[in-house]
């Protein structure tokens, strides 16, 4: 779904990957794979990131300011997550942070160096059923996701554009932001083509494409 949406905007300063790799349960070991082939290699030309992880239900949305990653506490870019907030504030939606117990597959990124947001909804607070029998399709919440499909577009699309991803060049946020014409594009077509069941896990800003 977001391949199409894309494809009906201008193409991006920089590359949007998709990444979905398996073994995060057991030490990040996909990611871990990636980051090392392509990420530790050259981690300047990764600008920054985006991980969705368990969004499919719970009562409310948080962006993850820090977490524990092979044993090592990690921080969440704070620059990109000042971005999520302020989309969240354009389109009415409210978003908290909170830390975690312990990172997703942002934490390989964050160790190699890498800008790098996590958002969730079911954290063990607000659904006591994760990781049981209970925690699965039929539970998902179609509307919810649509709601993190349009705020997760819109601030990936903007850091795509951005030239520079730095704690002391701050990107431009919000639909007033540099990006104003693109986010519009954005969010009118994630209202109107969202999909209902099947959104990518991660989306990433590059300088180049890998294949995976």
């Amino acid at each position: 779904e977001w391949s199409r949406v894309l494809s009906k905007l201008p193409p991006p300063k920089r590359t949007i990957e998709f990444v979905s790799v398996t073994g995060e349960e057991y030490g990040e070991f996909g990611f871990n794979a990636y980051v090392k082939k392509y990420v530790e290699p050259n981690p300047k030309a990764y600008k920054g990131g985006l991980v969705l992880d368990i969004i499919g239900n719970g009562d409310h949305l948080y962006y993850i300011t820090q977490s524990i990653c092979l044993v090592k506490l990690v921080s969440n870019s704070t620059i990109i997550n000042e971005q999520i907030t302020s989309i969240c504030d354009s389109l009415g939606y409210v978003i908290e942070g909170t830390p975690l117990e312990f990172a997703s597959d942002d934490g390989p990124f964050i160790l190699a160096g890498v800008e790098t947001s996590y958002l969730a909804k079911l954290i063990s607070s607000s659904w006591p059923w994760l990781h049981t029998y209970m925690d699965d399709y039929r539970v998902v919440d179609i509307n919810g996701l649509k709601v993190i499909a349009e705020i997760s577009a819109m601030t990936i699309w903007t850091l795509a554009n951005q030239w520079e991803v730095s704690r002391d060049n701050k990107l431009q946020t919000g639909i007033g932001g540099i990006s104003n014409k693109i986010e519009r594009k954005v969010y009118e077509w994630t209202q109107n083509t969202m999909a209902k069941n099947t959104w990518p896990a991660i989306y990433y800003a590059t300088n180049r494409i890998h294949s995976i």
